[in-house]
């Protein structure tokens, strides 16, 4: 942003929370994006930049706390980049994830589900490790704003299995990580699984202390320039779908972190569904099978695709677990697939990445299609898609919101359109 004002000192009354976690206030008439304030709060907050039609700001002051301001659980809130929203209440979170999606839609009011816990219930988690100036070992979540790692100890977001093998990942195999790394974990009913991710190449330690960490972690996978191999013990993880059942999921891989905000998301999901009534369904990007496995008992036909070897081997595996029929998952491209397969689909189901789909919500509105039911993870992106998919002919028939990430602006949402 290129600032047309000088920086100084303001007095700003917040109203609201924006998409991004910051509270909104105004400034000489302009919105004004302070982190850190909530809504109801009056704080000093010194001007950064600012444009013709915005200011941000940086929280010095509160003067006069709201009444959905908390103190923080976590020590690490404010530098750690993992949560943005410790100090909103959760009913104050849920009512801006709410107003977001509203905003987003374009309808009076989107209910926002409150399944779980709104800490200890992060079963998957992607970290950073790499060693500081000193030689340390650090081990965290990105720094709010930076490339820098916050390293931590204990993270009070973490499912208490994940919690626990912080120790033992510092103190015996990320010693043999070459530089900077990811660390994926999740947290499964059968045991936690660990996969490093690194450009450079594993150390011949690497794969013993794998070995070694094998009664604290299930299995340990190693992936490098895009190369999967299992390391010690098993490279899936189990986790609870969206129906209930155990879900093997590849580590590193895409599921749901939050295994009762995920739940409530299958019954929405088979509600809908259930509403549609469909013969046949396309499901585009659909994973390990997560809610495949919800729509196969819904619907005589249903194609699946996925781009990812993986996690469609292991969709397969999900589907015969439950001896579910009528399943094609197909291994590609979401719009290629769309293309050979989804014209003549009652029900389109569509669960893209967080900058959605504009190319593939344009050809399934020019579709015959019945409904279409679009998960997302990102206000903003479904928003358009939706506005996409409306000028096609398409309604909003029913539209719900999940707390997959409490603590965080995150919030996940499903939305059922007919014509």
């Amino acid at each position: 942003m290129s600032a047309v004002g000088g920086r100084g000192v303001e007095i700003i009354e917040i109203e609201d929370l924006a998409a991004g976690g910051a509270g909104v206030g105004r400034v000489r008439g302009k919105v004004c994006f302070v982190p850190f304030t909530a809504p109801g709060d009056r704080a000093s907050v010194l001007v950064v930049s600012e444009s013709r039609r915005m200011v941000r700001a940086e929280l010095l002051e509160v003067l006069e706390p709201g009444a959905g301001r908390r103190t923080p659980k976590c020590p690490l809130f404010g530098r750690c980049g993992g949560c943005d929203l410790q100090h909103v209440s959760r009913e104050e979170q849920l009512s801006a994830k709410s107003r977001a999606l509203s905003r987003a839609l374009g309808v009076a009011q989107v209910e926002v589900c409150a399944a779980g816990a709104e800490l200890g219930y992060r079963r998957l988690a992607r970290l950073h490790t790499d060693r500081a100036p000193d030689g340390t070992l650090v081990l965290g979540f990105l720094a709010r704003a930076s490339d820098a790692i916050v390293d931590l100890d204990a993270c009070p977001v973490l499912h208490p299995a994940l919690e626990a093998c912080l120790a033992a990942l510092k103190a015996g195999l990320l010693g043999h990580v070459p530089g900077r790394a990811e660390v994926h974990l999740a947290a499964g009913a059968d045991g936690s699984v660990a996969a490093i991710e690194t450009d450079g190449a594993f150390s011949p330690g690497f794969y013993a202390a794998a070995a070694g960490l094998v009664p604290v972690f299930a299995g340990v996978v190693a992936v490098t320039q895009g190369v999967r191999s299992v390391a010690a013990g098993k490279g899936d993880v189990s986790l609870a779908g969206a129906d209930g059942r155990p879900l093997v999921t590849p580590a590193p891989g895409f599921g749901q972190a939050n295994e009762e905000a995920n739940l409530a998301l299958g019954r929405i999901v088979s509600e809908c569904v259930a509403q549609v009534r469909p013969r046949s369904v396309v499901e585009l990007f659909s994973g390990a099978g997560n809610l495949t496995v919800v729509l196969a008992g819904l619907a005589k036909r249903v194609t699946a695709a996925e781009k990812d070897a993986q996690a469609c081997r292991a969709a397969r595996t999900n589907l015969a677990a439950r001896r579910l029929a009528g399943v094609e998952v197909v291994e590609g491209d979401a719009f290629a697939a769309y293309r050979r397969h989804g014209k003549g689909a009652d029900l389109v189901v569509l669960d893209p990445p967080r900058e959605g789909h504009c190319e593939l919500a344009a050809a399934i509105a020019a579709g015959g299609h019945r409904a279409v039911l679009y998960v997302s993870c990102d206000p903003a992106t479904l928003g358009r898609d939706v506005e996409i998919l409306k000028a096609g002919g398409f309604a909003i028939v029913r539209a719900a919101g999940f707390d997959m990430f409490p603590q965080t602006a995150h919030v996940e949402a499903a939305v059922l359109l007919a014509r």
